[in-house]
């Protein structure tokens, strides 16, 4: 049988699967993960569609949330699952930050906040504290994370328990024999996350130095050469000693190795009791694996009949491991372990499955030759394990003996560790020794043979001088010269001297100063030089939102954060002013731009802080720098001058992650100034300058004098005319031409023409005329649009007129003659209402789910085709976007053949993000096979955004099949609005109100139907006005002192100037209006972001019934806020007399809460982006 399987959605709906597959995976490292395949079977269907993201299964008292969904045709879906409490954690968000040496319990306690898990720490082998820095500020989970990395512990959820200890293990005498229970082993070395070499930088001083730096290779590297990871970079650091610990903690230069394996429990050995982390006794000959090792990871099957499979391991090799391999005392180790297992081998071989396998503190009795004997102590832990050979009991293996070994065999192991890591120093040292004397070398042989080609070049001159020196002196005087200079160059250097010279550096020491000098000089030149790559910050002159800077409040901080541009500008360019109001110090704006990882950048910008502003009070400075995705910070800019004067920060940092953000901390500060932000690539701030995509370009094109012709220049005004075969170009910035000119097949293309007078005109096409024209007489103007603010005729003839507002206070005519006018949206969202082709096409062409098929009308059916329904849920089409309390108009037609215990429904299922919200208009129980059609209206519930066309059959079962056709959703507009004498709508706004001939008016009541009334009775008099219904009840209205209204039930309700007063229930259509004319009111006051929601939040909703429905036998429960002693509603609720609800100021309070939302909405949209962002720069980078 297998395991229980149940799924439940975000809104609670609960089932349990059938026909199923689940893989449970646990590890060691807290990952537990499930994977699900369904199939969709008669069983299962109820349930299937529930198989959606984020919905939660239910498995062995735990619950998975699922992640990712894999539909496969035909008709199965695979879903992956992880633990609930990835979710919850995943979900919670630390504000704050917390710094010092803290305690594992301190910072559980700090990151599980809000979350609802407590936990339970074992500190034996955990350090007493960690120092943290600027901990908090991200997901609960990455704190988590980073606590049991930071104390190198594990943990275990039960329930909402979290068990954490350095390793959460048991050492047991379970088994895994090769070819006794352990079956299809495999071995897996895996060296793809190997690292050999590593760089760490600490804190960098303002020049670009840095306090602390080291580099670190691995032994391992003389195997597998230099593999570069990552560099470590610690601001908060400043000695190598701990930069060194931390780089080499960040190293992996290790190698894993883990043994995986099918486990077939054995009866003749006892159930055992293998748990995750236990450390069981494994002996693989084949492979000469004979040791107690760690179970790292399970995977398990819903299947009892599929056997898990064990993963042991890790075995982690690191490069001084190698070194522990080749140690003899570790193998004499090995080999007197294998020695004991050997004779646990002989005694198993012995029994041949006919033994038996005794266990306790006591020796057994009449034992037979071959039975083995786990002799254990008090505790239940095996100490030995003895065999029967007919005379007594023979010491197969003595755990003691073998831990004794064993530590023996770590010790010698240790010792070797030691020995070869000064071999490995001293080695090193050796080496680098080594490469300074051959870098020394390779510089000496290279001055050297610079110098000697020197020589050569020297001479090579001096020869091919000799020529023409002889043509112009004597023999002898030539003869002379060269000597000497043969002498002078022979006097100067030989490579053999340069060699000697350069070696001993004697020769040297003389220039020296001189040298040193001309170094300087030139290191000087080089840092005035400023070599600046392009500024990658676009549009650097602007901090508006608009250009993507936002506002933030993090750590509590409250207020706004506006950023506004000044009228005054700093070296000619823009300048804005940011402003913060508010409490806490860690707000202001902030944008994120996208760079290449592991390179380093130079970010600056101008600012100017008034001496009058208060101290800063923040740690972050201006800029503050932070990784683009982790957000965590990189280095900030906090030596600032206020006096009122423009000054430039800047930052260098090396990038991590993609990118960086870049913050305008504003700390204690409540106004300041900044402009011209740059982002370079490298260690040095050149000029400000616009990025290239900001810089405005000009092309030119440059010909060749003989190509110019007729080109006349005067006063700086060039007129051309250029002439060839083809055509004749004048081009100048005035052409006046005078006396007669004509122009035969001429085409002008853009022109103004002040007058025309022609006796006829032919045109193609006018696409727009713009004059004021006087009186146009025509006998037809035929085009496409007509567009003016007045039309005046005494008739317009045409087929239609469209228009989307057609405007007036009364449309004055004896008749509007038209068959219709149309308003509204008829467009039917069901993409397929009859089946139309359908059948033979997958899944129905749009049709989804427990649609099963298409057929042929059957003579009753209004359509040729319909469709059969033999499951519970169907849907046609695709989602579209809805908004709350929007209103559809749903029809179709449906008929069953037999007996049903259900209805046929069909509607909207409408999606909040969490599930869905179904709305039906429910059918008749057609189970006599009439064929029905049905019809009504769907309102959109609050919270929802999109829907898509719904069937749902309750109580389902086979047979009979239900049909359905003729569907239509669409947005609601009960038919069309007929002008034939009435108009008929379900409302009717205009500014009068018109009586027929008859003294009839008619309207729509709330069921669509038409009334009248016989008559309209009114009377108005100084003191009130007096209306009958049409069912001849009266109402009167009193103005000077108030209203009192008569219902039909002959409840009156009086209204006075302040008090409504009412023993019954007041109805309106349109509602009692509040006036809002700004004239009748004062003390006007904006109200502050996040009021609406605090006063929301603040609000207890209760169920109640009146009293006075009690007496009259209402039995409705009501929905609402109370007033009175212990109930919580805020006085911004209640009205100024205490006795009621202010709706009107309820409404907005609600309204405003709804702003506040939108505004967090769109943070977490610009968020959004930004991981989009990164995502899509992870996959261009994976790609």
């Amino acid at each position: 049988m297998l395991t229980p399987l149940y799924i439940r959605s975000p809104v609670g709906a609960r089932e349990r699967l059938t026909d199923y597959i689940v893989e449970r995976d646990v590890r060691t490292d807290g990952t537990k993960q499930l994977t699900v395949t369904v199939y969709l079977t008669q069983k299962n269907q109820h349930a299937f569609s529930l198989l959606q993201n984020q919905c939660v299964f239910g498995y062995l008292d735990e619950e998975y949330v699922i992640k990712q969904v894999t539909k496969n045709l035909p008709n199965q879906i695979q879903c992956t699952a992880i633990s609930k409490f990835f979710e919850d954690l995943d979900s919670n968000f630390i504000y704050t930050t917390t710094s010092g040496d803290l305690s594992i319990q301190q910072m559980l306690d700090y990151c599980l906040a809000g979350t609802g898990y407590s936990h339970s720490v074992d500190t034996n082998g955990i350090a007493a504290t960690f120092a943290a820095n600027s901990f908090g500020n991200s997901d609960s989970l990455s704190l988590f994370q980073q606590v049991m990395t930071d104390f190198g512990t594990e943990f275990a959820v039960n329930g909402n328990q979290i068990i954490i200890a350095q390793q959460i293990a048991r050492k047991t005498d379970n088994q895994f024999r090769y070819k006794m229970n352990l079956v299809s082993p495999t071995n897996t070395i895996d060296t793809s996350s190997l690292r050999t070499y590593i760089r760490a930088f600490g804190h960098q001083y303002e020049d670009g130095t840095y306090a602390a730096q080291i580099e670190y290779t691995s032994p391992l590297a003389s195997v597998y050469g230099i593999k570069a990871a990552n560099p470590v970079t610690d601001d908060n650091c400043f000695d190598n000693d701990t930069l060194m610990n931390q780089a080499k903690a960040a190293l992996n230069d290790s190698i894993p190795i883990s043994l995986s394996f099918n486990y077939t429990q054995v009866k003749k050995m006892g159930i055992q009791d293998i748990q995750l982390g236990d450390y069981c006794f494994v002996k693989i000959d084949p492979w000469g694996i004979n040791a107690s090792i760690r179970v790292v990871e399970i995977k398990d099957y819903a299947d009892p009949n599929t056997p898990p499979v064990y993963t042991l391991g890790n075995v982690l090799t690191r490069g001084t491991d190698s070194i522990i391999f080749a140690n003899k005392t570790a193998n004499t180790a090995v080999i007197i372990a294998r020695s004991a297992n050997s004779k646990a081998d002989a005694a198993y071989a012995s029994a041949d499955g006919k033994s038996t396998i005794y266990r306790g503190q006591d020796q057994p009795i009449d034992p037979k030759v071959g039975d083995s004997w786990y002799v254990t102590d008090n505790d239940n832990d095996t100490i030995a394990i003895k065999s029967w050979n007919g005379l007594s009991w023979v010491t197969d293996i003595d755990i003691n003996g073998v831990d004794q070994s064993v530590a023996q065999a770590q010790q010698d192991a240790t010792n070797a560790v030691n020995q070869a890591n000064a071999a490995i120093s001293q080695a090193g040292n050796a080496i680098t020794q080594a490469q300074q004397a051959i870098n020394t070398a390779n510089s000496a042989q290279s001055a050297a043979d610079d110098a000697n080609q020197s020589v050569v070049t020297l001479t090579q001159t001096v020869n091919g001088l000799s020529t023409q020196v002889s043509n112009k002196v004597d023999t002898s005087t030539y003869n002379s010269y060269t000597a000497q200079t043969a002498n002078t160059i022979a006097t100067l250097l030989t490579k053999t001297d340069a060699a000697n010279t350069y070696a001993t550096q004697t020769a040297l020491t003389a220039t020296s100063s001189s040298l040193t000098s001309s170094i300087t000089a030139v290191q000087n030149n080089l840092n005035n030089l400023q070599i600046g790559g392009q500024n990658l910050a676009s549009k650097s002159t602007d901090f508006s939102t608009a250009n993507g800077w936002a506002s933030f409040l993090f750590g509590g901080s409250t207020g706004s954060i506006t950023a506004t541009k000044n009228t005054d500008t700093f070296n000619g360019q823009p300048t804005y002013h940011i402003t913060a109001s508010g409490t806490g110090t860690d707000k202001g704006i902030s944008k994120k731009f996208v760079l290449e990882t592991s390179r380093t950048y130079t970010v600056s910008l101008y600012y100017r802080i008034a001496s009058s502003q208060p101290s800063y009070g923040a740690a972050n400075g201006i800029p503050f720098l932070t990784n683009y995705a982790a957000n965590t910070g990189l280095s900030g800019f906090s030596s600032f001058v206020k006096d009122g004067n423009w000054h430039r920060a800047t930052l260098t940092v090396i990038t991590t992650d993609g990118g960086i953000g870049i913050r305008i901390t504003m700390g204690g500060f409540t106004d300041i100034d900044i402009a011209l932000i740059q982002i370079q690539e490298g260690n040095k701030a050149t000029d400000w300058l616009l990025a290239p995509a900001d810089t405005a370009t000009q092309s030119q094109i440059t010909q060749l004098a003989n190509d110019i012709n007729l080109r006349v220049s005067k006063d700086d005004v060039i007129n051309q005319i250029n002439v060839s075969t083809e055509s004749i170009l004048i081009a100048g910035n005035k052409v006046h031409i005078t006396g007669q000119t004509t122009i035969d097949n001429a085409v002008i293309t853009d022109a103004m023409i002040e007058s025309v007078s022609a006796t006829k005109l032919n045109v193609a096409q006018l696409s727009a005329i713009a004059a004021d024209l006087g009186n146009v007489t025509a006998g037809n103007i035929t085009g496409v649009n007509i567009t003016g603010t007045t039309i005046t005729g005494s008739q317009i003839n045409g087929e239609s007129i469209t228009s989307g507002i057609i405007s007036s206070d009364r449309i004055a005519a004896n008749s509007v003659t038209a068959q219709q006018i149309m308003v509204g949206d008829f467009t039917n969202l069901c993409i397929n209402p009859n089946f139309q082709d359908a059948s033979g096409m997958e899944n129905g062409y749009g049709w989804w789910g427990g649609y099963a098929y298409t057929s042929t009308g059957d003579g009753g059916s209004p359509t040729k085709y319909y469709g059969c329904f033999q499951g519970r849920d169907s849907h046609c089409g695709s989602y579209f976007a809805v908004t709350p309390g929007e209103k559809f108009y749903c029809s179709f037609f449906s008929w069953c053949s037999g007996a049903k215990n259900g209805n046929f429904n069909l509607g909207l299922h409408c999606d909040d993000g969490n599930g869905g919200n179904v709305q039906w208009i429910v059918g008749t129980n057609n189970w006599d096979g009439t064929h029905r059609s049905n019809e009504g209206i769907l309102t959109i519930p609050s919270g929802c955004y999109r829907a898509w066309v719904w069937v749902q059959i309750d109580q389902f079962d086979n047979f009979p099949q239900w049909w359905a056709t003729n569907v239509v959703v669409r947005r609601a507009m009960r038919g069309n609005l007929i002008v034939d004498g009435t108009i008929q709508g379900v409302n009717i706004v205009g500014s009068s109100f018109y009586q027929n001939a008859n003294g009839y008016e008619t309207w729509l009541d709330g069921n669509g139907f038409h009334q009248h009334t016989n008559q309209w009775d009114a009377w108005i008099h100084s003191g009130y006005v007096d209306l009958t219904d049409i069912y001849g009840n009266w109402s009167h209205l009193q103005p000077f002192d108030g209203i009192r209204i008569h219902g039909e039930d002959g409840n009156e309700s009086h209204m006075s100037p302040t008090v409504v007063e009412t023993s019954g229930t007041m109805y309106s259509q349109h509602g009692f209006v509040n006036t809002s004319r700004v004239e009748l009111k004062t003390d006007i006051t904006a109200l502050d972001d996040n009021i609406g929601l605090s006063l929301i939040n603040s609000l207890d909703v209760y169920k109640f019934k009146y009293k006075s429905q009690i007496e009259s036998g209402q039995i409705k429960e009501i929905y609402g806020a109370i007033i009175g002693e212990g109930y919580n509603l805020p006085d911004e609720f209640i009205d100024y007399n205490r006795q009621g609800v202010n709706l009107y100021s309820s409404i907005f309070i609600a309204i405003k809460s709804i702003q506040e939302l939108t505004k967090l909405h769109q943070q977490d949209v610009l968020k959004i982006a930004e991981l989009e962002s990164r995502i899509s720069l992870l996959e261009g980078a994976a790609a």
